[in-house]
């Protein structure tokens, strides 16, 4: 079976499990990844609090990565067409998506925030990595990508989250450190 077959054959299998309860909420989550918006927004929130301000700055330069790689470049070097545009007799319950399949961009924005929050707080990233698999599964669910799509989004977004991680804990806290002097002597110099 050639891999392409095995896609369809489970593409086929979570087709089999569709109902309208599960259609309302597979469109939904797959809806809350639209361009990246709730990733950005999580990311935001991060920044604000020192607690998590690592986490946000680290899912920041990973979400990059991910559009600038997975959306940017190998979507359009790999072109792959959607599942639904090979079998044209599926009826999609979303709007057709009109990008290559691969890598999965929701797949990859979720887990790119998901595990780069992972990193830096374990409880909060658990969350995240679960809500990251059900919109994988939505993905697939709504017959939009194939399962290699969901895989390649998930490698992408993991190789994407430890580069950002490295970059984060290289240069974060000599900048921080450096923001923070200037805000010092600048203090000081109004005080004198």
């Amino acid at each position: 079976m050639d891999i392409v077959a095995l896609d369809f054959s489970i593409l086929d299998a979570i087709r089999n499990i569709a109902n309208p309860i599960l259609d309302a909420i597979m469109s939904i989550v797959s809806m809350t990844g639209e361009m990246g918006w709730i990733f950005l927004l999580a990311a935001a929130v991060c920044i604000c609090f020192k607690s998590t301000r690592k986490a946000g700055v680290c899912m920041l330069i990973a979400l990059a990565l991910g559009v600038i790689i997975g959306n940017g470049l190998i979507k359009n070097i790999v072109d792959r067409p959607r599942p639904f545009e090979l079998h044209e007799w599926i009826t999609l319950i979303v709007p057709p998506p009109d990008d290559p399949s691969f890598p999965s961009g929701h797949t990859l924005a979720a887990f790119n925030a998901a595990i780069a929050l992972f990193i830096y707080h374990k409880r909060l990233g658990i969350v995240a990595l679960v809500y990251a698999a059900v919109m994988a599964f939505s993905r697939l669910y709504l017959y939009v990508h194939y399962p290699t799509d969901v895989l390649g989004g998930i490698i992408l977004a993991v190789i994407c989250s430890f580069i950002a991680a490295y970059i984060v804990n290289k240069f974060y806290d000599r900048a921080e450190k450096a923001v923070i002097s200037r805000f010092s002597r600048a203090k000081q110099e109004r005080n004198d």
